[in-house]
């Protein structure tokens, strides 16, 4: 098999194999996957098992788990030093050749040690099969390893599945609450795996690092604590909601991981007991990431994966009888936790049900929950639609007949882009916009304008046109093109634009390959010699100026920026701009409304925040900015723009 992988390497991805960027990336993703990295990652993934077979076999009496522990250190290992070590030290095709020798040596390493292992067992000294790998109890019973291969029980089968199944779906469902509805910070998602692999570590580390009954408490108490913080985290600061969060899904997956140990089998059957925990994980992220996404329109496996966890471990304790609630007793103890499982289901149906208030239209797809919000009828500000994904607005537009045609939200008359059509000396006008949102920037067509619009999610699509009213009234031809911004333009013959707008958000991620030289280039392609490159590079975490400084001087153009005023009514969102252009005299209008619009807005005295200036009208500083690697296809690296 080790053989069979090496014929793969390097894992890079074959040009035909590129994407036309208009189809659900989901069946694609996993293909690419399965003919890149799918036979190396078959192979590592199965050695831990292996490894722990030979390892019984050779030194008989002695537990095997505790390699798996072992294992998943290395895993925290490599997640930890992967972004903050090797990718900011080498491209990605490098990456790929260098994990290939290492994959070689550890070939020949898995090689050796069969040989040596093989010549051991037909040694001398030569030891059978143990029957059972014994270990020290932490007290609460010292018969932990399940009966002899033949007594093995469906419910036991059962259990190796569901437990790691619960945890993994956990895992997911806390990193997508985690990561789009609490908050966007670079790497988060690191975190949460990292405590799940934590879990891994401490409970196969031996059962006294597992104390039973304790976890049983705590799991109840971060079960309530889910839904407590489902209805409260928008109140609290990022740190703190982050903290809470991932101490409840700690918790969680050390229960789930700690009964999985205790009803571990005997060695003969080690290889089937990883088969089913393994079976379990995909079986838990197959659910959230492929089943629940195409059955149910929003984000709900958070609380079903909490609900489930509560379930299995309660079923675990009722089924086994050196648990203090096996077989329903005590009565009052299982009436309480069946009041408090009640609780937790209930609370979780009301946090639902407020998060649907004042919500017109709700779809999912890949690319997330899409939800379309409008103003209550007794509300004190002007009636108005919301386009909203997570913790992200993704454009808004007044409803009133005689105010559907204003700009709001990042493209006001005051904003950055607002700015550039004012200081536009042409008309009519070419524009490409990157990322449709709601439609917003078909406000500014005038008559004999063109505006394409580029758009990846067709359900965004949907939405602009059937509960936005900026396309059918825009003055403008507009037209959209559905598909990934960059593969449908790498695809067109030269559009000759005058302004480019890339504005393609994911959540409140900006996708890199729409920022680096090579997308520069594309956009160079389609532009005309006088043309402007718009980019909004609004981020609560991560300074993009560098970048997009780096990828216009290698189109050789000059950047300029600009950070849009918030107005107090909320119609107008605080954004940042930033503008590339080769004509001097862009550059010169440009600078007279910026000038113009500098003395109109203030900067207030705590204007500034420590790391980037709040949403108040002022030139955007594109002088001293820090020293970064220039952003390419085959290179980038967020952790050096982190705020």
């Amino acid at each position: 098999m080790l053989g069979v992988a090496a014929v793969v390497l390097p894992i890079v991805p074959p040009e035909s194999l590129k994407p036309d960027g208009t189809e659900d990336p989901t069946l694609r993703i996993l293909a690419l996957l399965s003919v890149t990295v799918g036979l190396p990652y078959f192979a590592l993934s199965s050695t831990g098992p292996l490894l722990q077979a030979w390892f019984a076999r050779r030194y008989t009496g002695r537990s095997p788990y505790a390699l798996y522990a072992l294992s998943n250190v290395g895993s925290l290992l490599a997640l930890l030093s992967y972004p903050f070590l090797f990718e900011s030290l080498w491209g990605r095709r490098e990456q790929a050749v260098n994990w290939s020798w290492g994959f070689a040596v550890f070939a020949v390493g898995c090689a050796l040690t069969a040989v040596l292992g093989y010549l051991a067992a037909r040694g001398p000294s030569a030891a059978p099969l143990p029957v059972a790998a014994t270990e020290d109890s932490n007290g609460e019973g010292a018969a932990t390893e399940s009966p002899p291969a033949e007594e093995l029980s469906r419910r036991q089968l059962a259990l190796w599945i569901l437990l790691p199944a619960c945890a993994t779906a956990l895992l997911l469902a806390f990193t997508n609450h985690l990561t789009i509805d609490v908050a966007s910070v670079p790497l988060l998602w690191v975190l949460p795996l990292s405590l799940y692999l934590l879990t891994f570590i401490i409970t196969f580390a031996g059962e006294r690092w597992y104390p039973r009954r304790v976890f049983l408490g705590l799991a109840i108490l971060a079960a309530v604590g889910a839904v407590v913080f489902d209805h409260l985290h928008l109140g609290m600061s990022v740190p703190v909601a982050v903290g809470l969060l991932c101490t409840a899904l700690f918790i969680l997956c050390m229960a789930c991981h700690g009964e999985v140990f205790r009803i571990r089998p005997r060695a003969e059957k080690l290889t089937t007991f990883y088969l089913c925990v393994s079976l379990g994980g995909a079986l838990g992220g197959i659910t959230v990431a492929l089943v629940i996404p195409q059955l149910l329109p929003m984000f709900v496996e958070y609380p079903m994966g909490v609900l489930a966890t509560l379930a299995c471990v309660l079923l675990v304790h009722a089924k086994d009888p050196r648990s203090p609630l096996f077989a329903g007793r005590p009565r009052w103890a299982w009436i309480l936790l069946v009041l408090m499982s009640a609780g937790v289901a209930g609370g979780f149906g009301y946090v639902t049900m407020n998060r649907l208030e004042n919500t017109v239209h709700m779809k999912r797809n890949f690319y997330g929950v899409f939800m379309v919000k409008e103003s209550p009828e007794d509300a004190k500000i002007i009636w108005n639609r919301k386009l909203v994904s997570g913790t992200t607005i993704h454009g808004m537009q007044i409803m009133e007949p005689d105010m559907q045609v204003m700009p709001t939200s990042y493209f006001g008359p005051d904003s950055g882009i607002g700015m550039v059509m004012e200081s536009f000396p042409r008309r009519p006008r070419r524009m490409a916009v990157l990322g449709l949102g709601v439609g917003t920037l078909a406000a500014y067509g005038e008559p004999g304008d063109y505006i394409k619009f580029y758009e990846i999610n067709p359900v965004c699509v949907d939405i602009a046109n059937k509960y936005f009213f900026y396309l059918q009234n825009s003055l403008a031809e507009c037209e959209i093109a559905l598909g990934d911004a960059r593969l449908v333009m790498e695809r067109e013959e030269p559009q000759n634009y005058d302004i480019i707008v890339m504005d393609a958000f994911s959540s409140d991620s900006v996708p890199i390959h729409l920022l680096t030289a090579e997308a520069f280039q594309i956009y160079l392609r389609h532009l005309k010699p006088d043309g402007v490159i718009a980019v909004n590079i609004s981020n609560r975490y991560l300074d993009l100026r560098p970048v997009i400084k780096h990828s216009a001087v290698s189109i050789d153009f000059r950047s300029t920026g600009w950070v849009s005023p918030q107005s107090k009514n909320g119609l107008a969102s605080g954004a940042v701009w930033i503008f590339a252009t080769r004509d001097s005299a862009f550059m010169q209008s440009f600078g007279k409304h910026v000038e113009k619009r500098r003395l109109e807005f203030k900067r207030e005295p705590e204007g500034d925040d420590g790391h980037w200036p709040k949403y108040f009208g002022q030139p955007l500083e594109l002088g001293q900015l820090r020293e970064i690697k220039p952003w390419t296809d085959d290179y980038s690296n967020i952790f050096q723009i982190i705020k």
